[in-house]
């Protein structure tokens, strides 16, 4: 076909991020004077030679240059990068449309500035024989491009390239000045941005830094000041509720407040104790502040907790900033509803436990690693000092908290990312340096303060029994004294329920990481980083051979920023199937929780035999299981709707989605902590053995145990104030009660039957009490021989 009659079409190919004036003023000026016949805007889908970490979604990009090019004459919009898949090569693209459509002639638009940039492109030496390109003459040009090209290419090829110049107005716009105006707060001109993109920009924040407040004009859920009050009012709620209605659970609580209880009572804050035994299982931290609580509000089972709720709101407000700085408030706001609002979160951080302390400092190692490495990539590879030796203090502390597992959780992932992407100029610094012995320094200071008291033979009961004895299932010819030995894969089983109810929707988060992780408008190694915390940790922490799914929960609060950043996503603009298939699947499940909550507490109340057997009905009382059984109406008849709502949100793919999900299980955590905790706490409540004793004045006499554990060991002082004689072997419980016949004696869980029948036959019960069947405590008092027991 003869070239003049072909359509000449003028292809002006650019991030467009985002599409400004000055693009399409050229392109105006190319079809007005007569240089081509239509100009087509072509978005790069994957630049080879841009900085992808501050490119928005190539879906957002294409959807800016529509709204930019409006109805324009002779203007059009491609999105032929589109329809093929890896980087965006400009001889590649030009071969498609010719393929597509050869009734046209293609020219290739470029600013002189950028002609010695050429060698540097794919198949540079094919493009600039075969393609034909449109030169927009730049002042600052020179021929020292062009002189570049002569070792790729062929004189004639550049005298071509030559004679493609035109002499065009001058559009000088930059796509970076105007992403750092929105980042400063500001909008542009109208002059240099379209107002539909400037609408678009604002009402998806995209180019925003969290740490600039926008303009009034954005009103979106994620920014507004309801919203944000909303999420303060959840979490304390959620972290309050919970904390006061119930006693001192099993296994960990009364331990755990009785340590507390005895370092405040003693004053002695190095050795920490239990039933004045040294218990070193633990770097004391945990315990210094339940002591702390007493001594400003008393001794009770919930100032014990008030430590661990201390560090689950720190790691909410944590969580809070970086997910803001992250991608503004409305991923700040979806990652702490979904941190809160965690199974394994929400429940270990009501309890009096070390690992919540422990949860706080291994996010500020996270977050502080993020803010060292991954915040602002764009800013090239400066280091900042203050975040490097904020990481290493968190490993210190973490430390302090619970031992060196703290130091790996925090670095064990991060060295794995930061070998994964090659990041060794991290470690290039004198910071790296001083942080490592000011961390060192911080986990010494309370091995050295236990060896200054009592040697090596205090300071062996932590190194030995409590850091390799939970590495290794023995050492030497003594079994490892770690405890809750399990097999390696038990984290796989322990993961589930830590992490309900957003399990269900980490498979469409991963599933979008791998194939859309534009569409988080988050660089992808961001992404990665949160979301591989996790699954790395589990593996880490499959090593030892002592494993609790609680271990786990140091781990929670990066991948609530994960999930925060998938509810984002679908909170904005694109929400694909797999997102909709799974906020389905989640949507029927709450609203199976929401139905059966009372339907489960009316069958509790008016069929008692379903019941009997395991629990004692009457201990419940008529009046708490109806108190249950209309809190669970109240709780159902909020989430109900609520799930209604998320459902049509759902049928019309509406970005409501991740605000409904999240209200939702907000209702229905809330109902837990009103219904179930009260009811459980009938047979956990072990307060009532404390009760019992004290009626036999054993205060006065004293109380002898056989191998009591800890916990029984721990509820008795904290109740009554003294420590019951602890005897491990029933030979030395035989020869202390033959001489000791005043002192009633207490078993747990039946096991009388170990001793002979003679010594049996000389003890009377005086006392028994079943919590919830497993755990049965029996007192008997010593009375010489007894003819028929009772």
């Amino acid at each position: 076909m003869d070239s003049s009659k072909l359509k000449r079409v003028g292809l002006l190919g650019g991030t467009f991020n985002p599409p400004h004036q000055g693009h399409l003023r050229l392109a105006r000026w190319l079809i007005e004077n007569g240089v081509v016949d239509e100009v087509r805007l072509v978005v790069s889908k994957i630049p080879p030679h841009k900085e992808r970490a501050a490119l928005v979604s190539f879906d957002d990009r294409l959807r800016m240059t529509r709204l930019a090019a409006g109805e324009s004459s002779g203007i059009v919009v491609s999105d032929v990068e589109s329809k093929r898949e890896g980087p965006s090569y400009t001889i590649d693209t030009i071969e498609l449309l010719r393929a597509a459509e050869p009734e046209c002639r293609f020219f290739w638009i470029i600013g002189e500035d950028n002609i010695s940039e050429l060698i540097t492109w794919h198949r540079a030496s094919e493009l600039l024989d075969t393609a034909d390109f449109i030169v927009v003459r730049r002042k600052c040009a020179g021929d020292e491009g062009y002189s570049k090209l002569s070792t790729i290419t062929s004189e004639q090829s550049i005298q071509k390239l030559r004679q493609s110049v035109v002499e065009s107005p001058l559009f000088d716009q930059s796509s970076t000045e105007i992403r750092r105006l929105f980042e400063s707060g500001a909008s542009p001109a109208s002059n240099v941005l379209s107002p539909a993109v400037v609408e678009y920009i604002n009402k998806n924040r995209l180019y925003w830094n969290p740490s600039v407040r926008l303009e009034s004009a954005n009103k979106s859920f994620d920014i507004n000041s309801f919203g944000l009050i909303g999420l303060l009012v959840m979490v304390l709620l959620l972290q309050t509720v919970g904390i006061f209605n119930h006693a001192l659970w099993t296994p960990d609580e009364p331990r755990v407040a009785e340590i507390g209880r005895e370092m405040w009572a003693s004053g002695d804050y190095i050795v920490p104790v239990l039933g004045s035994e040294p218990f070193l299982e633990k770097p004391p931290l945990y315990w210094w502040l339940v002591s702390a609580s007493y001594q400003i509000f008393g001794v009770s089972d919930h100032t014990a907790r008030f430590p661990s709720l201390f560090a689950a709101i720190v790691t909410a407000i944590l969580t809070f900033f970086v997910a803001r700085r992250l991608g503004g408030n409305r991923l700040a706001f979806f990652s702490v509803a979904a941190l809160v609002t965690m199974g394994g979160f929400h429940q270990y951080t009501h309890k009096c436990m070390v690992d919540s302390l422990l949860m706080m400092f291994v996010t500020l190692g996270y977050f502080s690693f993020y803010k060292l490495a991954l915040d602002r990539p764009d800013s090239g590879k400066r280091i900042a000092p203050g975040y490097t030796v904020l990481l290493w203090t968190s490993g210190g502390l973490a430390f302090l908290a619970k031992g060196p597992i703290g130091i790996v959780l925090i670095f064990g992932p991060i060295v794995i990312f930061c070998l994964y992407y090659r990041m060794f100029y991290l470690l290039k610094t004198f910071e790296h340096i001083f942080g490592a012995i000011l961390m060192i320094g911080i986990s010494s200071i309370w091995p050295l303060m236990l060896y200054s008291r009592g040697g090596w033979d205090l300071l062996d009961g932590f190194v030995v029994d409590n850091i390799l004895g939970r590495v290794v299932t023995t050492i030497g010819d003594d079994p490892g004294k770690g405890g809750h030995k399990h097999p390696f894969y038990y984290y796989i089983t322990q993961s589930l329920p830590m992490i309900i109810p957003w399990a269900i929707v980490l498979p469409a988060a991963y599933v979008k990481l791998a194939k859309h992780a534009d569409s988080f408008r988050i660089s992808k190694q961001t992404i990665v980083f949160f979301s591989m915390v996790f699954p790395v940790g589990v593996v880490l922490l499959s090593i030892p051979s002592t494993k609790r799914g609680v271990y786990l929960l140091p781990l929670v609060p990066s991948l609530a920023v994960f999930i925060g950043m998938w509810l984002g996503s679908i909170a904005t603009s694109t929400i694909r199937p797999l997102d909709v298939t799974f906020s389905r699947i989640a949507n029927l499940l709450l609203a199976l929780i929401a139905a059966c909550l009372p339907l489960g507490l009316l069958v509790f109340m008016i069929w008692p035999e379903v019941i009997e057997g395991k629990f004692e009905l009457e201990h419940f009382g008529d009046s708490l299981r109806q108190q249950a059984f209309f809190t669970a109406l109240i709780v159902a008849a909020i989430a109900l709707p609520l799930c209604f709502r998320l459902h049509k949100s759902i049928r019309l793919s509406s970005p409501d989605i991740a605000k409904n999900i999240v209200l939702t299980v907000f209702v229905l955590f809330v109902g837990h902590d009103l219904i179930v905790y009260p009811l459980l706490d009938v047979m956990k409540d072990l307060h009532r053995l404390g009760d019992e004793l004290a009626k036999f004045d054993i205060q006065e006499s004293g109380l002898v145990g056989y191998d009591l554990d800890e916990t029984t060991r721990a509820i008795i002082p904290f109740d009554l104030g003294f420590n019951p004689i602890n005897i491990e072997k029933k030979e030395d419980v035989m020869a202390f009660i033959s001489e000791n016949d005043h002192l009633p004696l207490l078993f747990t869980e039946s096991r009388l039957d170990e001793f002979p029948e003679e010594f049996r036959l000389k003890l009377s019960l005086i006392g028994s009490w079943d919590f919830g069947g497993r755990r049965v405590y029996q007192l008997y008092k010593f009375v010489g021989n007894v003819k028929q027991r009772p």
